[in-house]
Order: C-alpha cells, then sequence, then structure tokens
C-alpha cells in the first residue's frame, strides 16, 4: 500500500484469481470501494480517503468474497483538501500480506 495526497494505493496478491475484494478503513468502518482480482490473484487500485476517516491511525483492511482478508496500519495527518479531506503523512510502500493456498 501506498500513500499519496488524499488517497490511499492498495495492492493486494495471494487472493483467489477474478474475485471481488472490498477495501475499508477501520476506527470506524469505511468501505473506500472494490476492486476485483487479476487472474493471478492479485490488484492495485488507488482509493480517496473520505474526510470523516479523520487523523490518526488506522487500518486498512481488503476483504475478498471467498473470506480472505489482508490488512495494514496506516497514520493520516489533517485534512488538506477543501472539503477538509485527510492529508496522509508521507510512509513507504506497505505490501498487504500474501494469502497462500
Amino acid at each position: 500500500m501506498r500513500l499519496t495526497d488524499d488517497s490511499v494505493i492498495v495492492t493486494g496478491s495471494g487472493f483467489a484469481p477474478d474475485t471481488n475484494v472490498t477495501v475499508e478503513i477501520h476506527s470506524s468502518v469505511v468501505v473506500l470501494g472494490t476492486v476485483t482480482t487479476d487472474a493471478n490473484g492479485s490488484f492495485t487500485k488507488r482509493f480517496d480517503i473520505p474526510c470523516r476517516v479523520g487523523r490518526g491511525e488506522h487500518t486498512v483492511t481488503a476483504t475478498a468474497a471467498t473470506g480472505q482478508q489482508a490488512s495494514t496500519v496506516v497514520r493520516l495527518a489533517a485534512c488538506s483538501r477543501e472539503e477538509h479531506e485527510p492529508a496522509p503523512v508521507a510512509q513507504p510502500v506497505v505490501s498487504a500480506p500474501a494469502f497462500t493456498g
């Protein structure tokens, strides 16, 4: 996963091929969106982060329709958009745990 100005780029692997994955951010659960894995069970997609998420540490979770799940923690700074969307603190790329079997 990689954070940009007001969004998060989530990368996952090890999921079942051609499977829908729901990406959420937790403290209060906010669904960021869905993505479909490719033939190898991988995906990469940018999701906007709504202001209601707020600043601080949050867990981003990717859950496949099959029940497979991966998550990582991100830290968000104050909102930067005019609508008060949060601006993530710059962090290195973090890959979600891969699943096997």
